[in-house]
């Protein structure tokens, strides 16, 4: 072989090695297998006789959180919703007997990535009664001879029935009707003040318990002056608190016409453990107690005690103390300027995460003016299908200027072709969608001043490419960001099981490049794509096999990455990309499988 000949063999077996050395550095870490792990939340839990409970899976590879990915369930005994996605809801049967559940959830393996598996337990309960407190409008009342008054009950939860009800008459006069909502008292001729007493009495379903409630009232002779009944409510009706937290009541009382009585004297009186702030005033504070071993029940009673011109009126409310923080504390608030829903359904209560919320899925849902805190996350305008949202409370207006108001402690399981909401706000702990279109979106950091004056939120991917021009420059100044940042811009954004966080808490040494945060709020999608892409980042880091790249914004462009990260138009695959982010905007951005879920 000549000399010539060989030359052109070995220049281009280097060729070879060198294409394969890229290779191997760019693409062979996502073909080789990779090993996954499932997490179900909760791991265990414990419910009643035909209750709901939502299930949550998730999977990651090497810290990185894969979303769309085919995980099947099955269970022993009871049902779900469905059988393949990320979450469920499973349905336990009616037991008589304390009864074992256990869950198999399994990820069969994809591409890469190989199979794995992990059972949940729970316990199934007889279902017991749940407490009611009726009531009675109004809880004390003067009538004069001859005359009628109306009397009505709610009852608290809202769900129980009310077509049950029992009244009954102790005293003289009659009542018109012994059963339902209402009554009306028909008082007799007197020559003296009487007094009667109305019963009201709940017998009691499987599920709710029984209560009663008495209303005491006194007749009058003709000509007599008669006090205004009043009525007192308290807001929240009913509430959960952890360990150590609070909650602020406030009583209002009104006349028999609707109006507000003010600079009133309101008593309040505490059963249970904990303190108030106070016993008087239209306002309090219950503080729980600091240490809960397990949940406690409380009862709070706030009492108008009367005076020359109105009667007394009394109310209270049910609370529980958890002795556990309530994952309600880190619920997404979602606002809205409008929201319309398409082929929506709306069903509760099912509990998730330990608290009771209300399930609501649908076709698609156009929002428009979307914020999402504390993520920081707004755009213009955004398109969800094929969405299940599970909301603890939904308020908004409808377009015939009614109120909509929805508990996760509802009774609920009602459809609508459409339904417009306007000038709303939901708090969110689960979203899921098939995908998700978001038109001018931003994510911008919270100020929290210190030595990274912006919390950030830590972008991850298991691959990225950038294109139609990109571009990475700094050192930069970002506002009020003490230290530098690097800019990134991009024509456009691909990438695979993308995943926002936003922490809690984090620290970042810009010497070292060492970083901890506490991951609280999530966003995943299994596919992104984005258009003119604009980020600026406090840290950078990415895996190219056995190497990783990392980088603070002190760096320069060349010295995260060298030879050329800033030039070009398409950049290389960055596989197992992470980035923290203070600033990140786009002109659109189209996800799939799109993950909104809260770990805390």
């Amino acid at each position: 072989m000549s000399k010539k000949k060989l030359a052109l063999l070995l220049g281009v077996i280097g060729v070879i090695v060198v294409i394969l050395a890229v290779f191997s550095i760019l693409y062979l870490p996502m073909i080789l297998p990779r090993a996954t792990k499932l997490a179900v939340s909760p791991s265990t839990f414990t419910i009643n006789s035909g209750e709901n409970i939502a299930l949550v899976a998730s999977l990651s590879s090497d810290g990185i959180t894969l979303t769309g990915s085919n995980i099947v369930w099955k269970a022993d005994i009871g049902s779900f919703d469905k059988n393949v996605g990320s979450s469920v809801i499973y349905k336990a049967p009616e037991v008589e007997t304390e009864t074992k559940v256990t869950i198999t959830v399994e990820f069969p393996g994809e591409g890469p990535y190989q199979p794995s598996k992990l059972t949940v337990t729970g316990t199934i309960l007889p279902k017991s009664a749940e407490k009611t407190i009726l009531t009675v409008s109004p809880s004390t009342f003067e009538v004069v001879s001859g005359e009628q008054l109306v009397l009505r009950v709610e009852i608290t939860p809202k769900g129980a029935p009310l077509d049950v009800i029992r009244w009954s008459l102790e005293g003289i006069g009659s009542i018109t009707s012994t059963t339902g909502p209402s009554t009306t008292y028909v008082a007799p001729e007197v020559t003296s003040e009487t007094n009667v007493k109305i019963i009201v009495e709940f017998p009691g379903t499987k599920q709710y318990a029984r209560s009663t409630a008495e209303v005491v009232g006194k007749v009058l002779p003709k000509g007599a002056v008669v006090r205004k009944s009043t009525t007192l409510t308290i807001t929240p009706s009913t509430f959960s608190v952890s360990a150590g937290g609070e909650v602020q009541l406030t009583a209002e009382l009104k006349d028999s016409d609707g109006n507000i009585l003010e600079g009133k004297i309101i008593n309040w009186v505490l059963e249970g453990a904990g303190s108030l702030s106070s016993a008087t005033g239209t306002t309090i504070t219950y503080k729980a107690p600091t240490e809960v071993k397990e949940e406690l029940q409380i009862r709070i009673r706030a009492t108008f005690p009367g005076d020359e011109d109105y009667l007394p009126a009394s109310a209270e409310v049910i609370g529980r103390v958890t002795s556990t923080p309530l994952v309600t504390e880190y619920a997404y608030v979602l606002k809205f300027e409008k929201a319309v829903f398409k082929n929506v359904r709306i069903e509760g209560p099912i509990t998730m995460l330990g608290t009771k919320v209300t399930k609501i899925s649908g076709e698609t849902v156009e929002i428009t003016v979307l914020g999402l805190h504390p993520m920081g996350l707004e755009t213009e305008n955004s398109v969800f299908q094929r969405f299940e949202i599970y909301t603890t409370s939904l308020v908004g207006q409808s377009i015939e200027g009614e109120k909509l108001e929805v508990s996760g402690e509802q009774q609920l399981s009602l459809s609508r072709d459409t339904l417009t909401l306007e000038k709303g706000e939901a708090k969110i702990l689960y979203l899921l969608a098939d995908t998700v279109k978001l038109d001018k979106p931003k994510l911008i950091g919270k100020q929290v001043g210190g030595d990274e004056p912006y919390m950030p939120v830590i972008v991850t991917a298991q691959n990225v490419l950038l294109k139609e021009g990109y571009f990475l420059e700094g050192p930069k100044t970002y506002e009020e960001l003490v230290n530098k940042a690097n800019k990134l811009t991009s024509g456009k954004l691909e990438a695979t099981d993308f995943t926002f966080t936003y922490p809690q808490k984090y620290t970042l040494d810009r010497s070292t490049n060492e970083y901890s945060y506490t991951g609280v709020w999530k966003l995943s999608s299994s596919k992104v794509t984005g258009q003119k892409i604009l980020i600026y980042l406090i840290y950078f880091e990415a895996k190219y096999g056995g190497i990783v790249v990392r980088g603070t914004g002190e760096e320069t462009a060349s010295q995260i990455i060298p030879h050329g990260f800033n030039a070009g138009y398409e950049s290389p695959p960055l596989p197992d990309a992470m980035a923290h982010v203070v600033y990140f905007s786009a002109d659109n951005l189209n996800l799939e499988k799109l993950v909104l879920q809260i770990t805390p």
